[in-house]
């Protein structure tokens, strides 16, 4: 079983930016971390760090930027690219809270954070769109099966908040 945290992005948000994708997913998102295979105390470690995120992170805005594409094997993806500061931060301060728990985010290629969207008619945007994030989820999917998903809500305004 892989397991991945995730941030969701409305399909609306999607379509004000002027791509015009071929089947966006049904949930479209924004990987934050992959972890893979994970032990069930990696496990456990891993949801009681998620899960004591609203209390150190803000919900905040980000911005759909661009598009863009990569190779993953011999499956080619076209991508919304993701701009914000505050993302890259969320995954660093993520990363750094799970390592005394022996639990490593993937670092197969370089983070780029992206919302993929398979193929596109239009390979460039006709204007960059906001969208704000406001919850995180943690997920965990076997193969041949619907990944199974813990939603926790970030905090309008956490006190001693890190981001």
């Amino acid at each position: 079983m892989n397991h991945w945290l995730e941030i969701p992005v409305e399909q609306d948000r999607l379509k004000l930016t002027g791509i015009h994708p071929v089947g966006i997913p049904c949930d479209p998102h924004v990987t934050v971390a992959f972890f893979g295979r994970l032990t069930a105390d990696q496990f456990v470690s891993v949801v009681r760090c998620v899960a004591n995120v609203p209390s150190w992170c803000p919900e905040f805005r980000a911005k759909i930027s661009g598009t863009g594409d990569f190779l993953l094997g011999t499956k080619h993806f076209a991508v919304a690219l993701i701009d914000s500061w505050h993302l890259c931060r969320l995954r660093q301060e993520i990363e750094a809270r799970l390592a005394p728990w022996g639990v490593r985010i993937d670092r197969t290629h370089g983070y780029q954070p992206h919302v993929t969207l398979c193929a596109l008619r239009t390979p460039t945007l006709d204007r960059t769109v906001d969208f704000d994030v406001t919850e995180i989820h943690l997920c965990s999917k076997e193969k041949g099966k619907d990944a199974d998903r813990q939603v926790f809500k970030l905090r309008p305004d956490p006190p001693g908040g890190v981001l």
